[in-house]
């Protein structure tokens, strides 16, 4: 059985040439052309990991990792993770031909920011060398993580240091994300929407500014202002193979519009896509500026930001936040599926569904970007289809009846798209 976008299998570890060709490996090759990413919760390792694979996910992304010092004042990558246990784990997904990516975060809600000590070239050289000796478990096939997530957050002590996001900590992700890279490993990121949006050009390291909108929870002093965007601007897109953008956000714009001005979700998420894809001028300003606070920014100025759809996820959350009073969005899934319109359109125009329904639901129906030259309604939205979907988190699938990651499976694999209704209006 396969999951949708399912990769091969790479056993070699990043940076290393394929026999006797002297190639450099580059592990985002493996990265799937749809991606249903599946973030752990914390420190979670157990068989809820492989029945999310089952159901679909193929890119897993575990929790977490912190960039601290030891009580000698050395670098530190620190883990609640089992890593035994990811090793068993891995290698049952492989022998279950369900061949996933495997990604390590850094950071998350309440975590420390990495520790600004040490340059980003040098915590680079500490994760690699913890990944391929502490993570990893040769002996049971596991090599180590193709590569780390960002997650840098705030702190619900509204006066923590970690509710600034500065510049200085901005530049050890951007220089150690650029030294994975050149490495060969994935590097991905997940900030909260309020810490890359395309509807606005502030930038600040503060986190903890209330929503955008005025008259929208304004009680609410934990979003930010494009802290995310730096990166962007100083570093390149290139630096990132992949960016989830957390619509789960507390009261975040996402959940403004889509509940309260009754915007549908497809449509709004195509929408989204497009303005990353279009771009937007962010103002960093003058690295002389007072206006981020005691940190300054490096590198002033305006910068158009843009982000291509072929590296947009979209961040969800399955059924735990049903249970949070309006306050984190949850988006039914099928409501969802218009976003990839013209994927599912080229696959029943140029006949790619089997007659027969596949006796394995997570079969792949593979859809070549040849074939997907449509005339129709849906056509002119491929552009805006993002790469794929995320979600938080995988220890709480089926909590209230709501498996996410089989439903995205559902539409991304085989899914409906309506062809004879103008869904995007």
């Amino acid at each position: 059985g396969k999951q949708t976008g399912q990769i091969e299998g790479n056993s070699m570890e990043p940076g290393q040439s394929r026999v006797g060709e002297g190639e450099f490996v580059d592990l985002a090759e493996r990265l799937p052309e749809k991606m249903i990413v599946g973030y752990a919760n914390w420190c979670q390792c157990d068989e809820k990991i492989v029945e999310a694979a089952k159901d679909g996910v193929n890119t897993v992304i575990w929790f977490n990792t912190n960039l601290i010092q030891d009580d000698n004042g050395n670098p530190k990558v620190e883990s609640c993770t089992n890593f035994d246990c990811v090793g068993r784990i891995t290698k049952q997904l492989r022998e279950n031909k369900l061949e996933t990516v495997h990604l390590m975060s850094i950071g998350g809600w309440n975590a420390p920011h990495p520790d600004t000590k040490f340059t980003g070239k040098q915590w680079f050289k500490v994760w690699d060398e913890w990944n391929k000796k502490t993570a990893a478990r040769p002996e049971l096939g596991f090599k180590g993580f193709d590569g780390f997530d960002w997650d840098i957050e705030g702190n619900n002590n509204v006066s923590s240091e970690w509710n600034t996001l500065t510049v200085d900590a901005l530049d050890v992700m951007g220089e150690m994300s650029q030294e994975a890279k050149k490495a060969g490993y994935i590097v991905s990121m997940a900030p909260a929407q309020s810490y890359l949006d395309p509807e606005s050009s502030k930038f600040f390291t503060k986190l903890t500014f209330p929503p955008h909108i005025s008259d929208w929870h304004q009680d609410f002093m934990y979003h930010g202002r494009n802290a995310y965007a730096y990166l962007l601007a100083k570093y390149g897109i290139q630096t990132f193979d992949f960016i989830t953008v957390q619509l789960y956000e507390g009261w975040s714009r996402a959940n403004f519009e889509i509940t309260e001005k009754n915007t549908k979700p497809a449509k709004y998420v195509t929408d989204l896509v497009k303005s990353f894809s279009d771009g937007w001028d962010v103002d960093i300003g003058p690295p002389t500026s007072g206006k981020i606070g005691s940190t300054h920014s490096k590198i002033g100025s305006t910068h158009r930001v843009r982000v291509p759809p072929s590296k947009v996820v979209i961040g969800l959350s399955n059924g735990w936040a049903l249970e949070s009073e309006g306050k984190f969005l949850y988006v039914e899934p099928s409501k969802l599926q218009e976003t990839m319109c013209a994927h599912t359109l080229a696959l029943s125009t140029k006949a790619k569904f089997n007659e027969q329904q596949p006796e394995n639901t997570h079969q792949i129906l593979h859809v070549q970007h040849s074939d997907r030259s449509l005339s129709s309604s849906c056509t002119s939205k491929l552009e805006d289809e993002p790469r794929g979907f995320g979600f938080w988190n995988i220890e709480d699938e089926g909590k209230n009846d709501v498996r996410l990651a089989s439903a995205l499976n559902q539409f991304l694999r085989r899914g409906n798209c309506f062809a004879n209704q103008q869904l995007l209006d």
